[in-house]
This record gives structure tokens, sequence and C-alpha cells, in this order.
């Protein structure tokens, strides 16, 4: 009798064993212990022979092994003897898991796994532009970004697996993948490389791990015992639809609006200055001056064929018939000849226009990296313009280059001015912010409205903070929300990719009254408003503080925070802190005395220039 066989045998000699005692002792009769024990040592012996059938078929043989099942029983017989590691269990594991990040900080993860982007996109720039310093350094700031965001999800997946690897040992992992097509650099969107990033880790620890075909669009690629996987940019990134374009008639700057706060208001600031279109807004490239690739630069699909390596009745298993390229080889591969191409065309542009000044967001894109590098290289100076209230990669930058930069803080300011000379860095608040108003008219017959803003805990799998502390923050200020009387009424504004309205939920008290709301701050117009967030600041609360909103921000643990807000200033403190505040809103004057103080702070850290910059 096979192996197979002998486990169902033994299955049904167990049911029977089951229905006997059901049937002998019914009601609240006790099984004899030497029945209990005779049940149990048969269903070891059955599992065992499950798992030894299984065993004989799993085998490894790539990194990226791929089960394909041909029967509902067996795939839900897959799922209960393995380990199902799918997407929705990686946001829990992601959040909950007890598992260290590296022996560092989690509030600093941030600021590591940029410097970790940096020294990697240096070795590639120099593996593509090995004879040119000028273009290696103009790569570099070009593709930060990109590598970030691909290293916010490959860093935590390693820890992950070692995590998995050593808590379920021998156990067989399943990672279940949906689509044929892998859309990949997709900067904050969902990593659709993920599981196969997860599965190498995993099979490079020794475990036992495969990826499963969950899709009958996915199976069916597999059905003639050959198959391939393609590998995609994202097209909306990195995939141009029009031809590059040169000027023909000269210009003193160029302009690069890509990520900026208010563009319209920094061109109308700058002045007469060549539009640099961009992937990302296809609507400007009839009115751009300027294109940096073209169609035929665009990204190649990676394609990788997979064979068939075991096979039987129930399943099969296919593998690549060459391994797949390596993470960085793949990353080349995609965005190496047309960043190189962007690059030629950008030096181009510079000497048609002979352009001298570069205006480009602080925040490193593509397009803004090349076209300012390429002014430099030609002896002209950089502008930098805001694209949040923070300062954006600041230590990525030409500093040498730098002529000016525009913050919309002092504290963004204060970042600027550790690797700038003070004076060349202005503060224009109006970017983003509005100028300080009186404290708003307080309404007594009307309720205290609290809105809630959501954060960032991490940027796609990178925690911006302790994660688990962060969560426990979350349901204890909600709880104690819930628990106000009627006079204060709740409002949550979700944050779309990292906190948004169904993750936000799961924290709320039973019997809650909260309302969602999509509002931006200065639509909000509700009477006796407070804005607050949770653990981390907001230009949200620094844009009510302006209109003479309190902000308040509830800090149960430390952080590294980008807002300047400060506990001097009532503004920061635990749950039970702001609850007070909150609390004490009750009263009018109360209300006015926190707008105010939160308004006196406001003043010292904006400004708001008179005339040009």
């Amino acid at each position: 009798m096979s192996r197979n066989g002998y486990a169902e045998r033994l299955q049904e000699a167990l049911s029977a064993t089951l229905a006997f005692t059901k049937v002998a002792m019914p009601g609240d009769c006790a099984v004899r212990e030497d029945e209990k024990n005779m049940i149990a040592s048969l269903s070891m012996i059955a599992d065992f022979f499950r798992r030894r059938n299984f065993d004989r078929h799993l085998n490894n043989t790539s990194f990226s092994d791929i089960i394909i099942t041909n029967n509902a029983r067996f795939y839900e017989c897959l799922l209960n003897s393995s380990v199902v590691v799918d997407r929705k269990a990686i946001d829990i594991l992601n959040d909950d898991g007890d598992y260290p990040l590296g022996a560092f900080d989690l509030s600093k993860c941030i600021r590591l796994s940029l410097a970790l982007s940096g020294r990697i996109c240096r070795r590639l720039a120099r593996v593509m532009a090995p004879n040119s310093p000028t273009e290696a350094a103009a790569l570099e700031a070009a593709w930060l970004f990109a590598v970030w965001t691909e290293i916010s999800v490959i860093l935590p997946m390693r820890h992950l697996a070692r995590f998995l690897h050593k808590k379920f040992g021998e156990n067989l992992i399943i990672v279940p993948i949906d689509c044929g097509q892998v859309t990949c650099l997709n900067h904050w969107s969902y990593n659709e490389l993920e599981p196969f990033i997860l599965v190498a880790e995993l099979r490079r620890r020794g475990a036992r791990s495969f990826l499963l075909a969950r899709s009958q669009e996915l199976s069916n690629r597999f059905s003639g015992g050959k198959g391939e996987l393609n590998f995609v940019a994202n097209s909306a990134w990195w995939h141009s639809r029009v031809d590059a374009k040169i000027p023909t008639t000269t210009f003193e700057k160029v302009f690069e609006p890509d990520g900026m706060r208010d563009p319209d208001k920094v061109r109308c600031t700058i002045g007469r200055a060549a539009l640099v279109g961009t992937v990302r807004d296809p609507a400007s490239a009839a009115a751009a001056d300027i294109h940096l690739w073209s169609e035929v630069d665009n990204p190649p699909s990676i394609n990788v064929s997979f064979d068939i390596v075991s096979a039987c009745k129930a399943f099969s298993i296919v593998a690549p018939s060459n391994p797949l390229p390596k993470l960085t080889d793949a990353f080349l591969t995609f965005v190496g000849g047309l960043s190189k191409a962007a690059w030629e065309n950008a030096n181009k542009a510079v000497a048609a226009s002979k352009a001298r000044e570069a205006h480009v967001c602080d925040h490193l894109f593509l397009e803004g990296a090349l076209m300012s590098h390429a002014v430099a290289a030609a002896g002209g100076d950089i502008r930098l313009w805001p694209h949040s209230s923070n300062a954006g990669h600041v230590p990525f930058q030409k500093h040498d280059a730098l002529a000016g930069v525009t913050a919309v803080t002092a504290s963004a300011k204060r970042m600027w001015s550790r690797v700038l000379t003070p004076e060349i860095v202005n503060i224009d608040s109006s970017f983003m912010l509005s100028e300080a108003s009186s404290a708003r008219s307080y309404a007594s017959d009307e309720p205290v409205h609290i809105v809630v803003f959501a954060g960032a805990h991490r940027l796609n799998r990178m925690p911006t903070l302790d994660c688990r502390a962060h969560k426990a923050a979350l349901r204890k200020f909600f709880g104690a929300l819930g628990e106000l009387p009627d006079k204060f009424q709740v409002l949550v504004k979700p944050k779309a990719y990292w906190e948004e309205a169904d993750w936000l939920e799961q924290f709320f008290p039973i019997g809650h009254r909260f309302r969602f709301t999509e509002q931006t701050t200065k639509e909000l117009d509700l009477p006796n408003m407070i804005f607050s967030t949770i653990s981390l600041g907001s230009t949200a609360l620094l844009e009510g503080i302006g209109r003479g909103i309190p902000g308040l921000i509830v800090r149960e643990f430390p952080v590294v925070d980008y807002t300047a807000l400060d506990a001097e200033y009532l503004q920061v403190g635990d749950t039970d802190f702001v609850i007070g505040q909150i609390r004490s809103c009750v009263d009018p004057a109360y209300y006015h005395m926190l707008a105010e103080q939160h308004l006196r702070w406001y003043e010292t850290e904006t400004s708001f220039p008179r005339g040009e910059i």
C-alpha cells in the first residue's frame, strides 16, 4: 500500500473511532483515557504520513518554485498543512511581529534606510557610468527615491523571513501570488515583488518555501508544461508617451515641477523658464519645452520562463528555466537605459537653451535630479522648492551647486542650515500655510469637534516608529475619545496608502460615534474644532494652527518627528494630557487661550515674505 493510501486508511479509522465514541458515550460521559490516547496516536500517524507524502513531492529546486494545483481538494489540503503567508498575514506580522528590525531604534528606520539607499545608488551609478563622475552623481540622485521605496520592502522582508524560519522551522511555508504580470518600481503603492522577495529570503535561509498560483489565470499560464512570468516597470512612472524634445530657443532658466507644492506659484515667481515635461503628467506634453526620453527608451519587460520540475495528478511544480536576475541587475535593466538617454538629453537641452538656473523640487525625482545636475555640469545653479513642510532629502542634494532653497518652516530651515550657508535658505510659508489668523470664534451651543488625522506608521513595509506601541496608542486614545460625552464629536481623516479607514476602524471602541471625513484641512469648517494626530505630527496640524485651531499630538513613546510642535506650548503629551486639554475646551476661555498660545508659536515657526523672493 502506498504512503498516501496508508494515510487515508488511518484517517478513515480515526473518523470511525470518533464516530463510535460519540454514539457509545453520549452526553457528558468522559471518553476513557486509553481511547483518547488511541485517537491521538492515530491522528499523529495519519498527519505524519500526509506530511511525508507531501515531502516526497514538494522539493525545492530554486528560489522561485511555484506550485500549480490541479484540484480543489489538494489546494485546501495544502493550505491546511502549511504556513500560509499572504499579503494580509504580512500586514499583521509587519505591525505586530515580535522580531527586531535590526539592532536599532525603530523610529530611526527611515533615516537608516535612506542612508543605505544612498550607498546602493552610488554603487549602481558607478556601474552605469564608470568613467564619468558627473554622470554617476546625477544618476545617484535620480535613482534615490526609487531605490529607497524598494529598500523599504526588501529590508523588512529579510527580517520577516528570518523570523518565520526561526519560528516555523521545517514547516512548509506557502506564499500565494495571483498574476502572471508583475508590476515593479511602484514607489509607495503595493510592491508586487514582495512575495518573490520573501520566498527567496526564506529559501536562502534553508526554509521549505513555495510560491502558490492562487488564481486560475496564473495556473493557465503553465497548463502546457511551460510558461512565463512577465516583470514590467510601472508605466505611470517609467513609460514616456512622447518623443524626446530639445528646446529650439534660449531660456535662462529651466523649471521641472514634479513634486512641488504650488508649482504655479513657483513659476510665477521665477518668470520665463523652459518647462520640463514629466512622465507622471502626460497632460504637460503639449506645453513642455523639454522631454528627457522617448518611447523607444522605455524600460523593457523581463520575461522569465518556467518549466515543470515535478508533477503528479494533484499538482505540479514549475521553476525558472534560468535563475531570476538579481534585484540590482533587474533595476538597471529597467531604468539604466532610459536614465542614460534622459541624462544625454538633459545635457543637450541645457546646451541648446543655454540655461544656467534649474528650479526643481527638494524631494528628489528622476527628471528633476537629472535636469538640475545637467545645469550644474554646465556651470549653472540649482534652486530648490518645497515638497512638504519638512526639508526634503537634505543629505543627497548637490550642495556645491545650490544657490537657493525655499523652506516652509523655521525648523526646515534649521535642517538645511546644517549643510548650507543659512543665508541662501529662505522661508516662505505661503507655499503650504496661511498667515496666522486670530483664534476662531467659539459657539457655546455647539459641540467641540475633534478631528483626528491619520499618519504613516510605516512607508511601504519600513516602520517609521514602534508599530506595536503606535497601535496601542491608537487604541488607547480612540477608547478615551469614545468615553467623551455628547458635547464632543469625533471625526477621523484617513491617510491613503498607510492608515486607511478600514485599518483605523479596528482601534475604535464598540458603540463609537466617530465619523470619517475626506475633507482637507482647508475645507473643514465645523464649530469649535481641535486637530489632533497620534504619535507623529503632521502638516495638517500646522495648517490648522494657522487658522486658529488648536493642534495636539498624542505621544505615548519616543519618536523621531519632523514637525517642530513641542510640549512646551501645550501641543504634545500622552493620552491623559490630550484628553484633559480637549475636555477643558468646553470652556470658551480655555479654548481661546490654547489657540492663542499655539498661534504665538506658529508665528515663530513661519514667515510670509512680502514682495519678490
